[in-house]
């Protein structure tokens, strides 16, 4: 199985529209196995991990609400180990490639 997400830092944009380009990170992860969380107790575990990666102390916030039956349900948590990685990174500017970084891991 293949998954992948892309993160846009910024659009740069140029005067010309065909010199219009994006700054991105994205990231493919390929894996043997995936296996899909539908125990609750493990959703609303791996649901607050995520929620306080992003901001700590988030989770237990008096005036935050935590997921509803119908948000958890149309949420999907997948619990997988890594086979092999690809990452690449694209910083641009108008017309110019300024950096692209292409790691693998296996």
């Amino acid at each position: 199985m293949a998954i992948s997400a892309t993160l846009i830092d910024g659009l740069v944009l140029a005067r010309a529209h065909m010199h219009n380009s994006v700054n991105y990170r994205s990231v493919v992860i390929f894996a043997d196995t995936v296996h899909v969380i539908t125990d609750k107790e493990e959703k609303d575990k791996g649901l607050r991990i995520i929620t306080e990666h992003v901001l700590k102390g988030r989770w237990d916030d008096p005036d935050a609400r935590n997921p509803n039956k119908a948000e958890r349900d149309s949420t999907v948590l997948i619990f997988t180990i890594i086979a092999v990685t690809a990452i690449i990174i694209i910083i641009t500017s108008p017309s110019t490639i300024i950096l692209t970084i292409r790691v693998s891991f296996f």
